[in-house]
Formats: structure tokens, C-alpha cells, sequence
């Protein structure tokens, strides 16, 4: 997904580690970053109600994503000092 492309290495970090550990990244990332925070919120709720739905079409993908995330934030600070 070019969503998160910028952070493919905490996404594959979190997706790849969760089942890994039993504590932090077992239980922890998957009951609340990965399992309630990231897919309710951010990949369940943000992402597929508002993100995917509206804010990824209308805000996300049209204005966040080309101007602050890809346009501004993207260049400048991920890809341009990184």
C-alpha cells in the first residue's frame, strides 16, 4: 500500500513482529497497536471509514496525502533528510 510506504519498516516491523513475541509485540501490538489501535482506529476504522472512504479520497489521497504526506512531509523530511 503506498499509504504507508514511507513507514514500511514499522509496518513490517509491527505486522511481521507482532505474532513474534507473547508480550510487546504478541500481545501488546496485536490487542492495541495492531490489533485495537491499528485495525479498529487506523487500518479497521480511520482507515477503511475515513481513511479508504472519505479522508483517504477527499483528504488523505487528495489533499494530505499529495500535499502534507507525498508533497511536504514526504520530500522534505522522510525522503529528502532520510
Amino acid at each position: 500500500m503506498r499509504v504507508i510506504k514511507c513507514v514500511g519498516g514499522m509496518r513490517r516491523n509491527k505486522c511481521e513482529g507482532r505474532m513474534r513475541r507473547n508480550t510487546w509485540e504478541g500481545g501488546m501490538r496485536r490487542n492495541t497497536w495492531e490489533g485495537g489501535m491499528r485495525r479498529n482506529t487506523w487500518e479497521g476504522g480511520m482507515r477503511r471509514n475515513t481513511c479508504e472512504g472519505g479522508m483517504r479520497r477527499n483528504t488523505w489521497e487528495g489533499g494530505m496525502r499529495r500535499n502534507t504526506w507525498e508533497g511536504g512531509m514526504r520530500r522534505n523530511t522522510w525522503e529528502g533528510r532520510m
